[in-house]
């Protein structure tokens, strides 16, 4: 239950323009019959979300629902509908002391702690999320972030029964038992952070022109986009991650296989929704291209994407399902070593597809293939021969 609040508490407004802030957290118990709504708006802060979820969660409240509101601009209007753990309103007479310690604890860690990747320093203004063009994209948002909070609802609740018992002196068997149930709440905390991770990700836009080298949608038929978007310091795109994923490794060695009779590319793509629910954020894909090896992993042309885990098409509409429930996938791709289509000299050193090299793209030290190119640092690969950037003059 929250304390009562204190008259000389600091006001919601002395504690934003203390912080630098331009946030408000606003209070109503008449527009819900069960529970207190709780508005926060304002221009975006990095992990705000969270931040505001784990402070409710520590002030022992219940959130009940949230509704996401991001605009293009950066600004927002998130709305929580709150109860106490006894499931009342919140008082009024306690508002004020719940605004200055949840401002307090936002301030907290309104600052990332995440590392500075993909060479954007953590000091620049975080992306903005794209606009709401779905109504399934709030939907999929208020149901992670109402997750979200259970779970570390239910973490704090156990850690709280764990003090209680200690200060008991409750006996070894039980504490076990309790950390037990500690230790499945705080990953399944973790996996809820993913998921909110993931949407968030998902949804940031990329502010830059479009390049000459971007694929349209024309050109994939509106299959999924599998290129990278190179732009300096805010490079991002769809196979961009923020360092924080969970990946799971989508195929075995059998998987170019099928399943029966299905290729993998669909087999897949009907598993991404479960994927996804299982709390992963990313999914690791074979090798995508043409190869000698059915598994791929003796690739022989690059561009072409119809392999034995099935067609283009196949691999692109997998993507795209894999994107809609955000869900990054992520490459297995041979570029150390690549098998000829054709011989000279009796050596398999000629290749052909969209990248027509010969031999002075193969080390000139690797002799089972009569390589032109610069010495190998590494130990042969009878396999295949190993690749290096031809020699000049």
């Amino acid at each position: 239950m929250v304390a009562e609040a204190e008259p000389d508490v600091l006001s919601s407004q002395d504690m934003a323009s203390a912080l630098g802030w331009d946030l408000s957290i606003q209070f109503n118990n008449d527009e819900d019959d069960e529970s207190t709504v709780v508005t926060v708006q304002g221009q975006d802060q990095t992990d705000l979300l969270m931040s505001l979820t784990g402070a409710f969660n520590s002030l022992n409240l219940i959130v009940h629902s949230a509704r996401i509101d991001s605009q293009p601009g950066g600004e927002f209007r998130d709305v929580f509908h709150i109860s106490t753990k006894a499931n009342e309103k919140i008082p009024k007479t306690s508002w004020a002391e719940v605004k200055g310690r949840l401002y307090a604890m936002v301030s907290e860690s309104s600052r990332s702690s995440k590392p500075a990747i993909y060479g954007a320093p953590s000091s620049q203004e975080p992306p903005r999320l794209q606009p709401v063009r779905r109504e399934n994209d709030t939907r999929d948002l208020e149901k992670a972030a109402g997750e979200m909070a259970q779970a570390a609802s239910r973490l704090v609740e156990i850690e709280r029964n764990i003090v209680s018992l200690t200060e008991d002196g409750a006996g070894q068997q039980e504490l076990t038992v309790k950390e037990s149930e500690r230790a499945e709440a705080a990953s399944l905390l973790e996996r809820r952070m993913a998921a909110m991770e993931a949407i968030l990700a998902a949804r940031r836009a990329v502010q830059q022109e479009p390049s000459a080298q971007t694929e349209t949608e024309a050109a994939r038929e509106g299959g999924g986009e599998m290129r990278f978007q190179q732009g300096g310091a805010s490079s991002t795109g769809p196979a961009a991650g923020d360092g924080f994923e969970i990946i799971l490794q989508g195929f075995n060695w059998e998987s170019c296989k099928g399943v029966n009779g299905k290729p993998f590319w669909q087999v897949l793509q009907s598993q991404a929704h479960t994927i996804a629910e299982a709390g992963f954020t990313s999914v690791w894909l074979p090798p995508p291209s043409d190869a000698v090896s059915d598994q791929g992993y003796l690739p022989r042309d690059l561009y072409n994407l119809d392999s034995k885990y099935g067609s283009q098409a196949e691999l692109r509409n997998c993507i795209s399902v894999l994107h809609e429930n955000n869900l990054k996938a992520i490459a297995d791709i041979v570029i150390n070593h690549r098998c000829a289509n054709s011989q000279e000299d009796g050596k398999w050193n000629k290749f052909g597809g969209r990248l027509p090299w010969d031999k002075s793209y193969i080390c000139k030290d690797n002799p089972d293939y009569g390589g032109t190119g610069n010495h190998k640092t590494g130990e042969d690969y009878h396999a295949a021969p190993t690749l290096t950037i031809p020699r000049s003059g």
